[in-house]
């Protein structure tokens, strides 16, 4: 018998503790992968379709603008019309050596063919695996059952990827000579590293490759300097203090840049900076609105450069992304036969990365006219991307007020991104009200319609566990009558 207390309670010294586990004994938790089986598969069955489709529609040979030249660039690493394009250059040259048949025009058109559909597979890759982070975030939303859900995940992705692999103005560049395509594939990839650092902030190698990428991705196509300013806001909604210290680090660098350009420091930089001083202003404005930016997240975290060992690192690797640009350098004293520029001195470097040949941009000069362009925009995305694709991308923003914080800042992240991506740039190229000149600058846009692609995947997701459970609903209620 066991002695009782006057309670009838065991004593404390007559109870039997339990025999201690041993090492050996433990069960081994396994980390769980972020991106899920059913994620993949989405990003497989949407590269491949892509891919299938570039190919058979792929351009034979050389077409019209800048393929003959390109072509000759990647085909002898060479150095391409003003910006260089040196990490293009180096991606399609691989291509013209792993492919050792057909003309070097069709071999590079495969490079953008490849580009593009891993592009389009990344947009699945994203809508499958944040659909899921969306439903599990909006409060007292009824979710549909596990097998469902993942086939609903993969068909979303699907659908949003290969939307955009079939937009007007994206396939035009994903089957011929070209750049648009790696250096959408590169902004794929910044939104997926970043995706996955917005899911732990304390994993920092996903935000710093998030900036190497990102630099990069500049060596590809410029056009994605203008995501520059939209792109913090997503480390900011994540993390604010991460953000203060970032924008300050920022606002230094273009209080530095003023006073080199007043004081004449580096006279070779400044000449290239006075062949755009119609942006100067811009730059000068984005650095303004910057140290703004970290002072008011200074008083709101009572605090600054908390994070300095952090913004260090990402602005180095993002330098040494960017520092690609110095193979146009190297290769140019090859003189291979595409040596545009010879940027092998300093002036003809600084001639082709500050694109010096070039009419400077004349950015949008009253209002009215912006409204105009913002009109044009519009269309332009409804025509290219298609208007059932902008319906669903709308979706996502009812619910966001029932979101958690995390995937409220993500989405909140991204639109400010498309702001840059579609109505900055609208400002800054001022595109022309006739429709031949439009449809140039029209590919421009494509990095603003990969956004509107991925938001409306994120609507799909939504809509479709909708009526999933009221079609369960109606099912289960049909079957009991």
């Amino acid at each position: 018998m066991i002695p009782m207390a006057m309670n009838g309670t065991p004593e404390p010294h007559d109870v039997q503790a339990p025999p201690p586990t041993t090492p050996s004994d433990a069960i081994p938790v396994q980390p769980s992968s972020f991106f899920q089986r059913t994620d993949w598969l989405s990003f497989w069955i949407t590269t491949t379709l892509a891919l299938a489709v570039y190919l058979f529609t792929l351009a034979p040979e050389v077409t019209l603008e800048h393929s003959g030249e390109l072509s000759t660039a990647a085909k002898y690493a060479g150095v391409a019309h003003p910006p260089g394009y040196a990490f293009w250059t180096l991606y399609a040259w691989l291509f013209t050596k792993l492919l050792p048949f057909y003309n070097i025009a069709w071999r590079v058109a495969v490079s953008s063919a490849v580009a593009g559909a891993l592009a389009c597979g990344l947009i699945a890759l994203n809508v499958s695996r944040a659909g899921l982070m969306l439903l599990e975030s909006i409060q007292d939303f009824r979710k549909l059952a596990a097998r469902e859900e993942n086939w609903l995940r993969i068909l979303c992705g699907c659908v949003a990827g290969l939307g955009f692999a079939f937009d007007r103005s994206f396939w035009s560049q994903a089957v011929i000579v070209e750049t648009k395509a790696l250096g959408l594939l590169l902004f794929s990839l910044i939104l997926i590293l970043l995706l996955r650092w917005v899911y732990a902030p304390e994993q920092r190698r996903y935000l710093y490759a998030s900036f190497f990428i990102y630099g990069l991705s500049l060596n590809t196509s410029l056009v994605l300097a203008i995501a520059a300013p939209g792109l913090p806001f997503i480390i900011l909604f994540r993390s604010p203090a991460l953000s203060r210290d970032l924008c300050f680090a920022l606002s230094v660098i273009v209080a530095a840049a003023v006073l080199g350009h007043i004081k004449g420091f580096l006279p070779q930089l400044a000449e290239a900076a006075t062949q755009m001083d119609s942006l100067w202003h811009w730059h000068l404005a984005i650095g303004i609105v910057a140290g703004l930016t970290a002072l008011a997240l200074a008083i709101f975290t009572r605090g600054l450069l908390s994070h300095w060992k952090i913004v260090s690192v990402s602005l180095l690797l993002f330098l040494l992304g960017l520092s690609a640009c110095f193979w146009l350098a190297l290769t140019s004293m090859s003189n291979p036969p595409d040596n545009w520029g010879y940027p092998r001195t300093v002036e003809g470097f600084t001639h082709v990365i500050s694109r010096g040949q070039y009419e400077h941009l004349s950015p949008t000069g009253s209002f009215q006219e912006f409204l105009r362009q913002v009109v044009w925009c519009a269309e332009n995305s409804a025509n290219g991307l298609g208007i059932i694709y902008l319906a669903a991308a709308v979706i996502p923003f009812y619910f966001i007020r029932s979101m958690e914080s995390r995937e409220r800042g993500w989405l909140l992240g991204l639109a400010v991104t498309y702001v840059c991506l579609a109505l900055l740039l609208t400002a800054m190229l001022n595109p022309p009200p006739d429709r031949a000149a439009a449809d140039l600058v029209g590919p421009f846009f494509s990095a603003a319609h990969l956004v509107l692609a991925v938001w409306a995947g994120y609507g799909l997701v939504l809509l479709g566990t909708i009526l999933g459970r009221r079609a369960t609903v109606k099912a289960a209620t049909s079957t009991t009558w």
